[in-house]
Order: C-alpha cells, then sequence, then structure tokens
C-alpha cells in the first residue's frame, strides 16, 4: 500500500483524503476495507456542520474512499457508495449518533429541564473507545449495537437500546416495556462468580433466547485470554450460566431457563396432555447440583426436560426408551418441562 495513516506528506492516507474533502468535517480514523478484488481501500465518515457551530447534520453524512494503491479519493453519499465497502459510516459516526439522541431524543428544552426520558449510552462495547459493538445482521449488513441506561449511577437498568446500519445510517430504537438490565449490571454479575480468579467481563451482547432477553458476556483472564462464557437473562438475573463451550452453554440456559421460566416471556400454553412415545435422543446436564434429563421422541420434535429432583428415575432414561407423561406444550417453545415421566419396565407401578 502507497497511501497510509502513517505516510510521509502526500502519501498520508488521511491528507490525502482531506484534499479531495477539504470543504467538509471529519469524524474518526479511516478505517481499513479489502475490495473484493483484494483491493484495499481507506474509508473515513465526512458530514456537513451547522454554520459555525460545529455541530453534525446527522442528515448529510458522507464517505470518502480512498485507494491505498492508486492514491484515488471519491466521495459518496451513503447511498452510492460501492457495496464492497461494509461501514460507510464507522463506529465514531455511531457513537455521535448514540449520544445526541439519547440527550435530545425529546428536544433541547426537554434535555436542560424536565429530562423525561433522557439517557446514555453505555461505554461496554469494542470499537470507538467502547462506545459500540459490531454485528452481523441476518442479511448480512454490518450494525452497531449499544445498550442505553439511565444517568443515574444507581440505577442499572437499560432503558432500551439501538441497532445502526452502517450502510445507510438508520437507527433503531428498541425498549423492553418489562425492563431489563443493562450491559453494566450483566458484567458486574458475571465479574462475581470467580472473583478469586479476577477474571473480566467484556463484550456483553443482548440475543433473545426462547423469547428471553439474554446477556451473553464473554470472560477474561488477566493476560486477556478468553476463558469461558457467561449467559445472565436480563430479566432475572437468578437464571445464569457459564461454561468454556459455547454450545454446551447455551443448552445449559436453554434447560435452566425452562425450569425456572422467565418473567419476559409472552408464550401460549395449552392445557396439559398426554404424550407418549419412544425415546429417539437423550441428553444429561447437571444444573446447580441437580442432574436434569432433556430428551425428544420419535416423529416429535419437541424436547422436554425433567428434573432428578422430581423423578428420581428419571435418571435412568435411554434411547428406545417407551415413556409416557403429561405435558403443557408452548407453540412458540420447542421446549417443555415436566413434573413426572412413567418409564416403562423402569418406574416402579403405583399401588
Amino acid at each position: 500500500m502507497k497511501y497510509v495513516p502513517s505516510g510521509y506528506l502526500w502519501q498520508d492516507a488521511e491528507r490525502k483524503i482531506y484534499s479531495k474533502s477539504s470543504n467538509l468535517a471529519r469524524t474518526g480514523v479511516v478505517n481499513l476495507e479489502i475490495g473484493e478484488d483484494g483491493t484495499p481501500y481507506y474509508v473515513q465518515s465526512l458530514y456537513k456542520e451547522y454554520g459555525i457551530s460545529g455541530k453534525k447534520r446527522y442528515d448529510k453524512f458522507q464517505t470518502a474512499v480512498l485507494n491505498t494503491v492508486s492514491g484515488e479519493t471519491k466521495i459518496y453519499d451513503l447511498k452510492n457508495v460501492p457495496k464492497e465497502i461494509d461501514a460507510p459510516l464507522t463506529s465514531s459516526v455511531a457513537s455521535s449518533m448514540n449520544s445526541y439522541y439519547g440527550k435530545y431524543g425529546k428536544g433541547w428544552l426537554n434535555s436542560l429541564f424536565a429530562k423525561d426520558d433522557v439517557k446514555q449510552p453505555t461505554s461496554n462495547g469494542i470499537y470507538s473507545s467502547g462506545a459500540v459493538t459490531p454485528l452481523m445482521s441476518k442479511t448480512d449488513e454490518l450494525l452497531y449495537f449499544t445498550d442505553f441506561t439511565s444517568d443515574d449511577e444507581k440505577q442499572d437498568s437499560a432503558l432500551g437500546y439501538s441497532l445502526i446500519n452502517a450502510r445507510t445510517g438508520v437507527m433503531e430504537f428498541y425498549r423492553d416495556k418489562k425492563g431489563m438490565m443493562d450491559s453494566d449490571g450483566a458484567i458486574q454479575i458475571a465479574e462475581k462468580i470467580y472473583p478469586e480468579k479476577k477474571w473480566e467481563a467484556k463484550m456483553p451482547i443482548l440475543y433473545n433466547i426462547e423469547g428471553t432477553p439474554t446477556w451473553i458476556v464473554s470472560l477474561l483472564d488477566t493476560n486477556g485470554i478468553f476463558k469461558g462464557y457467561v449467559y445472565i437473562s436480563a430479566t432475572d438475573s437468578d437464571i445464569l450460566v457459564d461454561g468454556d463451550d459455547a454450545e454446551k452453554t447455551l443448552q445449559a440456559f436453554k434447560v435452566k431457563l425452562s425450569l425456572k421460566g422467565s418473567n419476559n416471556k409472552n408464550t401460549s400454553k395449552t392445557d396439559a396432555k398426554e404424550v407418549s412415545g419412544k425415546v429417539k435422543r437423550v441428553n444429561k446436564i447437571v444444573i446447580d447440583g441437580t442432574e436434569t434429563v432433556s430428551f425428544m421422541l420419535e416423529k416429535d420434535a419437541q424436547v422436554y426436560t425433567i428434573s432428578t429432583s422430581n423423578n428420581v428415575y428419571s435418571m435412568f432414561l435411554k434411547e428406545g426408551d417407551q415413556v409416557s407423561f403429561d405435558a403443557s406444550i408452548s407453540s412458540d417453545n420447542p421446549m417443555t418441562t415436566i413434573d413426572d415421566i412413567l418409564i416403562e419396565e423402569v418406574t416402579p407401578d403405583k399401588e
């Protein structure tokens, strides 16, 4: 590459971009992106200012794209940026948008006096000094994620979260009506699991697992080496699971969620009905010192779960067993918890 941020004089990438966009203000640092043909580009977010105030015009962002080999620099409106550029708007722009929305979402006067719904973004991300975390959508679009909290330091409840499209600049804000903990609270809980090891909780991401908002946090040791995952229900901090295997930890969390339930799930349960069939898959894990058995039946996609504390004979369940039990199945939940089970030739006959 001929043009780089540390280049000499006119081979400096930022200087080269400025020479083509001196009528626009810059925000953040230049980002390196690789084109589909392998060509490296430096990308810089640009914007117009309101008069002499220096305030950003969020409807007037543009993007500079510098070919680091040839030096060719082009300035695009967002809608015209080549598709091979994933992030025409850098994380610095997303950070600024979040801060502005949190403070002035209901107007300038409200931010000074009533301060109704004034909120601030957390700083637990990995880009732009912790301001945002990048995510990929189902349609392969880059999004910047941030959760918002109250400006009252004594509160740790999330007031919502935002997703900003790095290509279009569209910001969407989501609010949970029933309330949930913010990422600061999730980090504090995760770091208390092994206080003697002094592990740090990093990069909290909010997911929807079985209809429940869930924080997934990474644990790192003092050398920054990854040690495990922590899954925490954002609406019930008692529903928590940690582990070093992503798939097993997720499965354990789903089971615990199913056993304990959640105060933020919207499921429609039918009346209990009798279920019977032949067991085709069995999985056994230990949660909080108690063995939990999950199983599936032939020609049935539902996952049934029972604790051995409810039925001690369930620990002997194996593939091929013929079983029967009562279950209240949720139409929108693939997992169902049952309280009792009859295993042919295992469970004693009730007198």
